[in-house]
Parts: C-alpha cells; sequence; structure tokens
C-alpha cells in the first residue's frame, strides 16, 4: 500500500486447485521491504568525525553525522535514537542543538543526498569515562531496516570503546605546620636556612 511500492510479479496457473500463482521477481517496496525487490528505504548512519582523545570536563564532545538513504525510493522516513541502556552515569546528549533524550523522525530524505548533523555530549555530574553507546538510524515503518554506529572518542582494544573525559588533576592542601600557622619564617635562626620543608596531602585520599 506504499505509494511508492511497484511490482514486477509472474502468473502461474494451479491446475489442481484451480488458482492463480503469484511469484514476484522484481520491483521495488517497503513496509516491509519484501523479496526479490530492491528497497526502496535503506539507512545509512555515518560518523565523519569524531572528538579527539582529550576532551576536558567542561567541554562537550562534538560528532559530526552524516545520513543517508541507499534505498531507491523517492523519499523516505528514519528514526534516530542513542540506546540509553548503557548510559548510567547520566550522559546528556543534543542534536542539532536540541535534546537527545528520545528518538528523533528524521523524514523525507531524498535518495543518494547525504543529511549532516551535529550530535554532542556532555559528561553527567560524577563520571569522566563511561561506556560507548550504540547510535541508530532506522526506518519508521521497517525495523529490520537500520544501521548503527558507536558513539566513543577511545578505544583501549577490538572490543573496548570509551567515551572518555579528562579527569581533572588531583587537588592538594598544606599539610603540616604550614596548615597550621598559615605562614612560615626562614632566617638565621633556622635549622636549615637554605631549604624549607613543605607538606602538602590530597584531601580525597
Amino acid at each position: 500500500n506504499d505509494r511508492q511500492d511497484e511490482f514486477v510479479v509472474d502468473l502461474f496457473y494451479d491446475d489442481i486447485y484451480g488458482t492463480v500463482i503469484f511469484k514476484t521477481v522484481a520491483g521495488q517496496s517497503k513496509c516491509p521491504h519484501e523479496a526479490n525487490t530492491a528497497a526502496n528505504e535503506d539507512p545509512k548512519l555515518v560518523i565523519s568525525s569524531r572528538p579527539s582523545q582529550n576532551v576536558f570536563p567542561d567541554e562537550e564532545m562534538v560528532f559530526e553525522l552524516e545520513i543517508t538513504n541507499v534505498g531507491v525510493g523517492n523519499f523516505s522516513s528514519f528514526m534516530m535514537y542513542a540506546q540509553h541502556r548503557e548510559n548510567e552515569g547520566g550522559l546528556q546528549l543534543m542534536l542539532d542543538g536540541a535534546p537527545f533524550g528520545e528518538s528523533r523522525d528524521i523524514r523525507i530524505l531524498n535518495k543518494d543526498i547525504m543529511y549532516k548533523k551535529i550530535l554532542t555530549v556532555k559528561r553527567g555530574p560524577l563520571q569522566y569515562e563511561y561506556t560507548s553507546l550504540d547510535l541508530i538510524l532506522r526506518s519508521t515503518c521497517d525495523w529490520n531496516k537500520e544501521d548503527t554506529e558507536k558513539l566513543y572518542n577511545v578505544q583501549k582494544d577490538e572490543e573496548d570503546f570509551l567515551l572518555k573525559f579528562v579527569e581533572p588533576c588531583p587537588k592538594v592542601e598544606w599539610a603540616g605546620e604550614l596548615n597550621r600557622d598559615r605562614h612560615f619564617i626562614v632566617n638565621t635562626n633556622s635549622e636549615d636556612p637554605d631549604n624549607l620543608e613543605v607538606i602538602v596531602f590530597n584531601p580525597n585520599h
């Protein structure tokens, strides 16, 4: 019932049951994509640019996306979403400047025309390292037609991908007499006038 569907069908007559047999041999279709036909909708998702491995904690990761319908249909209707199942640390995603917590409809994609999108990732309130997230582009009516890319900026090995922000250097504070007195004096009466012992500590440990 899709307006772009076209079918080339061979007809056979069944002498035993007296019925006509239809066999699709060519054409184009979607929702669903029928066997022996070309797909009207065939989503292609490419991450053309990823952030560097050194993203500071107060900055956003920027991913440049390319979306294309490589099917034969003149227009299509896709949806894009991130798999938030693994987002346990509160990562915040934005797509083209708008919150990207749920799926986003991307309609009327002309065939073979590439559309560019910007996706940003901001870290959560506590962590600096996160499991990668799957980004999925899918037909809105045929879930067998989809393309998936991983959102990551660090690859540890063939199977381990991360979204990782630079963790700030540990905070240090004065310790010992300098922390107690909040000043120091060095003069000829000092035990070691050429050197001053300074003690610091990391309050987080």
